[in-house]
Protein backbone atom coordinates (compact mmCIF):
# COMPACT_ATOMS: atom_id res chain seq x y z
CA UNK A 1 0.00 0.00 0.00
CA UNK A 2 2.53 2.56 0.37
CA UNK A 3 4.77 2.02 -2.14
CA UNK A 4 1.27 2.33 -4.56
CA UNK A 5 0.37 6.10 -2.51
CA UNK A 6 4.15 7.10 -3.65
CA UNK A 7 4.04 5.81 -7.45
CA UNK A 8 0.41 7.56 -7.68
CA UNK A 9 1.18 10.66 -5.82
CA UNK A 10 4.49 11.07 -8.16
CA UNK A 11 2.17 10.71 -11.23
CA UNK A 12 -1.10 12.06 -10.36
CA UNK A 13 -1.20 15.28 -9.16
CA UNK A 14 -5.26 15.78 -7.93
CA UNK A 15 -3.14 13.61 -4.66
CA UNK A 16 -2.93 16.56 -2.68
CA UNK A 17 -0.94 14.57 0.23
CA UNK A 18 0.72 10.94 0.83
CA UNK A 19 0.71 8.95 3.77
CA UNK A 20 3.21 5.96 3.17
CA UNK A 21 3.35 3.04 5.48
CA UNK A 22 6.34 0.63 5.33
CA UNK A 23 7.28 1.24 1.62
CA UNK A 24 10.38 -0.50 0.32
CA UNK A 25 12.48 1.63 -1.64
CA UNK A 26 13.19 -1.02 -5.08
CA UNK A 27 10.74 -3.23 -5.50
CA UNK A 28 13.91 -5.77 -7.58
CA UNK A 29 15.72 -5.76 -3.81
CA UNK A 30 12.84 -6.36 -2.28
CA UNK A 31 11.81 -9.45 -4.20
CA UNK A 32 15.18 -11.05 -4.01
CA UNK A 33 16.62 -12.95 -1.38
CA UNK A 34 19.44 -10.68 0.25
CA UNK A 35 22.70 -10.71 -1.17
CA UNK A 36 21.71 -12.55 -3.97
CA UNK A 37 24.21 -10.84 -6.20
CA UNK A 38 26.94 -12.32 -3.93
CA UNK A 39 27.26 -15.29 -5.64
CA UNK A 40 27.00 -16.78 -8.94
CA UNK A 41 23.49 -18.79 -7.44
CA UNK A 42 22.43 -15.90 -5.75
CA UNK A 43 22.81 -13.73 -9.21
CA UNK A 44 20.99 -16.84 -11.44
CA UNK A 45 18.44 -16.61 -8.49
CA UNK A 46 17.69 -12.78 -8.86
CA UNK A 47 17.44 -13.18 -12.65
CA UNK A 48 14.90 -16.14 -12.87
CA UNK A 49 12.37 -13.62 -10.46
CA UNK A 50 12.56 -10.82 -12.18
CA UNK A 51 12.24 -13.07 -15.21
CA UNK A 52 9.32 -14.94 -14.41
CA UNK A 53 7.87 -11.42 -12.83
CA UNK A 54 7.95 -10.37 -16.24
CA UNK A 55 6.59 -13.05 -17.69
CA UNK A 56 3.48 -12.94 -14.89
CA UNK A 57 2.98 -9.72 -15.20
CA UNK A 58 4.17 -8.15 -17.87
CA UNK A 59 5.98 -5.01 -16.43
CA UNK A 60 9.62 -4.57 -15.58
CA UNK A 61 10.52 -4.91 -11.92
CA UNK A 62 13.39 -2.31 -11.99
CA UNK A 63 10.94 0.17 -13.08
CA UNK A 64 9.40 0.21 -9.27
CA UNK A 65 11.34 2.16 -7.57
CA UNK A 66 9.81 4.34 -5.01
CA UNK A 67 13.26 5.76 -3.73
CA UNK A 68 12.82 7.57 -7.08
CA UNK A 69 9.59 8.48 -7.34
CA UNK A 70 9.58 10.31 -3.49
CA UNK A 71 11.46 13.31 -5.05
CA UNK A 72 8.40 13.80 -7.17
CA UNK A 73 5.99 14.53 -4.64
CA UNK A 74 6.85 17.75 -3.34
CA UNK A 75 5.62 20.45 -3.00
CA UNK A 76 2.85 17.98 -1.68
CA UNK A 77 3.09 16.32 1.59
CA UNK A 78 4.30 12.85 2.54
CA UNK A 79 4.32 11.38 5.97
CA UNK A 80 6.41 7.99 5.89
CA UNK A 81 5.23 5.72 8.39
CA UNK A 82 8.07 2.46 9.68
CA UNK A 83 8.06 -0.06 11.90
CA UNK A 84 11.65 -0.16 13.33
CA UNK A 85 12.46 -3.16 12.41
CA UNK A 86 11.69 -2.55 8.51
CA UNK A 87 13.28 0.60 8.55
CA UNK A 88 16.93 -0.44 7.97
CA UNK A 89 16.07 -2.70 5.35
CA UNK A 90 13.49 -0.08 3.67
CA UNK A 91 15.68 2.71 3.59
CA UNK A 92 13.03 5.04 5.40
CA UNK A 93 15.45 7.45 6.31
CA UNK A 94 16.93 7.82 2.73
CA UNK A 95 13.62 8.07 0.74
CA UNK A 96 12.71 10.84 3.84
CA UNK A 97 15.48 12.92 2.80
CA UNK A 98 15.29 12.26 -0.87
CA UNK A 99 11.66 13.78 0.04
CA UNK A 100 10.92 17.30 -0.75
CA UNK A 101 9.24 19.63 1.96
CA UNK A 102 6.94 19.08 3.80
CA UNK A 103 7.93 16.00 4.71
CA UNK A 104 7.09 13.87 7.98
CA UNK A 105 8.62 10.56 9.47
CA UNK A 106 7.53 8.55 12.37
CA UNK A 107 9.91 5.51 12.95
CA UNK A 108 7.25 3.61 14.87
CA UNK A 109 8.92 1.23 18.13
CA UNK A 110 8.46 -2.11 18.61
CA UNK A 111 7.05 -2.94 15.46
CA UNK A 112 8.21 -4.93 12.52
CA UNK A 113 6.20 -4.50 8.84
CA UNK A 114 2.49 -3.24 9.58
CA UNK A 115 1.09 -3.25 12.94
CA UNK A 116 1.32 0.81 13.36
CA UNK A 117 -1.58 1.25 14.21
CA UNK A 118 -2.42 -1.72 16.49
CA UNK A 119 0.56 -1.58 18.46
CA UNK A 120 0.23 2.59 18.89
CA UNK A 121 -3.37 3.27 18.09
CA UNK A 122 -3.78 6.59 20.21
CA UNK A 123 0.09 8.24 18.69
CA UNK A 124 -1.02 7.16 15.01
CA UNK A 125 -4.11 8.77 15.00
CA UNK A 126 -2.66 11.89 16.59
CA UNK A 127 -0.05 11.79 13.85
CA UNK A 128 -2.09 10.79 11.18
CA UNK A 129 -5.09 13.06 11.43
CA UNK A 130 -2.21 15.85 13.13
CA UNK A 131 -0.68 15.79 9.56
CA UNK A 132 -3.67 16.14 7.32
CA UNK A 133 -5.07 18.78 9.55
CA UNK A 134 -1.36 20.89 9.74
CA UNK A 135 -0.12 20.09 5.92
CA UNK A 136 -3.53 19.81 4.06
CA UNK A 137 -5.78 22.66 5.28
CA UNK A 138 -2.82 24.69 4.56
CA UNK A 139 -2.22 23.44 1.27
Amino acid sequence: GGVIAVESAARIPKIKAVVTEGNFHDLVVNMTPRYAQDTFIGSAVRWLIVFFYRCYTGLDPNLVKPFDSVTEIAPRPIFFIAGEGEARANHTQAQFEAAGQPKELWIVPEVGHGGYQQRWPEEYENRVIGFFDRLLLEF
